[in-house]
């Protein structure tokens, strides 16, 4: 276990409960029951890998591949022969981790084929199935019915239970702590490189996992990068800059999320007037985020950047904890998917993120974080003051 320094004081990455992991197995299996399905076949990669750490404590690299049967116990199949011994050590104990063999299909196959499957066998997939394996399992299990589980599954992951709630509060204070490392060591002629190590350095060295880092530094009077970079350049920081950073930090396979902009100077005046449609943005967010708000409620709210002339290039609000979740929402003037009929209960994760953007698009700022629905409402998991952010 490694120790790291929290806003809770000293803690431990714990890793997840076996008797959690069965909990989530034994609610999948009464998936498959209430939707006629016989099996679960999950895929993942390093894009896509939360289902997968979900059900067997595993975070897939390369193309990895699950398999959830009621009644047995869920594999786990591993692309790389030598990555084995790692799955194996970092895995659940309630799941069978193997290499996958030189022909992934069949082994899938295989396994299936062990079920019985018949005529009316049906397959639910979990994840972007790449084409071809979904095109060769068709081939050799003829009269399966392939359904698609991806949306029922994602339904299951947006309450939370309290270990994934307690592991996000962790994370939240390990990514707080980087920033406000990034924050003091902000000096003239730091390129973004450094400036994006320091950060990531500062999580790592007290256990964090690595979940995104986007940063930018620019020049206040605009012109420059609006929203943080996923490929940080080599420019150098200068006095008068903005440095925005999008940072998420897992604990457990649970990330936090913290969206913040730091002034190295003095704040120019439209800094502050951009930064203040983002603050109230963001309090008004906060404020309606209740039991039993409809998301509908959330984008209308949201409508208070249209309003002040300002717009996004990101989404305001999105669900969290487990990939990027419903809602998600922007303006009513930029959304461009359908609001969800949903509402808001106890156990939901949100990002608030009003990343508020000038209408032609000259200067941008981010604020925001990763907030929990209680019966009270929205709690903060971030300690991070809200707000503009000054370099000491």
């Amino acid at each position: 276990m490694l120790p790291f320094v929290s806003a809770h004081g000293v803690g431990f990455r714990t890793g997840i409960p076996a008797s959690t992991m069965s909990d989530r197995h034994r609610v999948l299996a009464d998936l498959c029951r209430s939707d006629g399905v016989d099996a679960l076949l999950f895929y993942g990669n390093e894009a896509a890998r939360h289902d997968i750490r979900f059900i067997t404590g595993w975070g897939p690299g390369w193309d990895t591949y699950a398999l959830i049967r009621p009644g047995s116990r869920p594999c786990l199949w591993i692309p790389a022969e030598n990555h084995v011994p790692s799955a194996r050590s970092v895995a659940s104990e309630t799941v069978d981790v193997a290499w996958v063999g030189p022909d992934h299909v069949a082994t899938i196959v295989d396994a299936t084929r062990a079920i019985g499957p018949g005529t009316s066998f049906r397959l639910g997939i979990v994840g972007p199935l790449p084409y071809r394996t979904f095109v060769r399992l068709g081939e050799h299990l003829p009269g399966t019915e392939f359904i698609d589980m991806t949306a029922a599954f994602t339904a299951l992951r947006l309450v939370k239970g309290p270990e994934e709630i307690e592991a996000a509060r962790r994370a939240a204070a390990l990514a707080d702590l980087a920033i406000e490392e990034l924050r003091a060591s902000l000096r003239p002629g730091k390129r973004d490189y450094e400036l994006g190590a320091i950060v990531e350095e500062a999580y790592r060295r007290r256990g964090g996992e690595h979940g995104i880092c986007f940063l930018a530094s620019a020049a206040m009077t605009g012109g420059g990068p609006i929203v943080p970079a996923q490929v940080w350049s080599d420019r150098e920081l200068v006095d008068g800059d903005l440095v925005t950073i999008e940072l998420s930090v897992g604990v457990d396979g649970v990330t936090s999320q913290v969206l913040r902009t730091i002034a190295f100077g003095v704040p120019t005046p439209d800094v502050l007037r951009l930064h203040g449609v983002a603050d109230e943005a963001f309090a008004s967010l906060l404020a309606a985020a209740v039991p039993g708000t409809p998301a509908a409620r959330l984008l209308e709210v949201a409508g208070l950047i249209d309003t002040a002339g300002m717009t996004v290039v990101d989404d305001v609000v999105h669900g969290y904890g487990g990939g990027y979740l419903p809602p998600v929402l922007r303006t009513p003037r930029t959304q461009r998917r359908p609001v969800p009929d949903l509402e808001l209960r106890p156990g939901m994760m949100l990002v608030v993120q009003p990343n508020v953007v000038t209408p032609d698009g000259r200067l941008g700022v981010q604020t925001g974080e990763l907030v929990v629905i209680t019966e009270r409402g929205a709690e903060r998991l971030h300690a991070l003051p809200t707000g503009l952010l000054r370099a000491p």
